[in-house]
């Protein structure tokens, strides 16, 4: 099964994804090795400032099947199946999922933060994606990890080691209290506010025990403002 997306670096629709689609459909139903799973548009109007690509309103469209079609349980033939390095946990990804375009250099990020993870402690997760770095946490420092990304077809990739949950950051900024340490992998635009906030009252409580922040910056400008 194939699912397709037209991605136009726009804001407004573009009257040829109707035409795309039909001459995309035709061809499929020639070939008897090819199933159309789903057809969209993804109107992704670039800027130095933003990369919209999941969960914002208005820029996604199914074109087909039919907008009320709800059949996005991929089987488990369906999800890709990779490893960061020999040995890793197995992680899977569905087509509408994020994957990091370079695993190779995201598997060194992955085995340094590990190191800064004890064994044992509490681990909250935001901005999770799939659960890679739950992942590898869950199978090599034996943590209790909670986990959580707004995508909602992260959740069928996730591992059943981790309790993850489909919310976005900001609705999970209380259990930064009951957590050890604290890993957080923003998109380029950074930490959303709610979590910055958050994060900077639980830093000048000094009643509390200490709490370690472990931050995957994928924009540094971000990354500073953040810090």
């Amino acid at each position: 099964k194939v699912s397709v997306t037209f991605v136009f670096n726009a804001s407004r629709r573009f009257e040829d994804v109707d035409r795309l689609s039909e001459e995309l459909l035709r061809l499929a139903a020639s070939d008897a090795d090819v199933e159309i799973h789903s057809i969209h548009a993804h109107l992704n109007a670039v800027s130095p400032h933003d990369n919209a690509i999941y969960g914002r309103e208005g820029t996604w469209e199914q074109v087909w099947p039919a907008a009320s079609f709800t059949g996005y349980d991929w089987p488990e033939s369906g999800l890709v199946k990779e490893r960061l390095y020999e040995g890793g946990p197995l992680l899977r990804f569905a087509p509408p999922t994020f994957r990091q375009a370079n695993l190779t250099q995201f598997a060194e990020i992955v085995k340094k933060i590990v190191t800064f993870v004890p064994k044992r402690s509490r681990v909250l997760e935001l901005y999770a994606g799939v659960g890679t770095i739950s992942a590898h946490l869950t199978t090599t420092r034996h943590v209790l990890v909670r986990a959580s990304d707004e995508n909602p077809y992260n959740a069928r990739c996730v591992p059943d080691s981790i309790a993850y949950t489909t919310s976005p950051a900001s609705d999970q900024i209380q259990a930064i209290d009951d957590a050890d340490v604290v890993i957080v992998d923003p998109p380029r635009k950074g930490l959303c506010q709610p979590v910055l906030d958050k994060l900077t009252r639980r830093r000048k409580t000094t009643a509390r025990r200490k709490l370690r922040l472990i931050y995957v910056s994928c924009g540094f400008d971000a990354f500073q403002r953040d810090l």
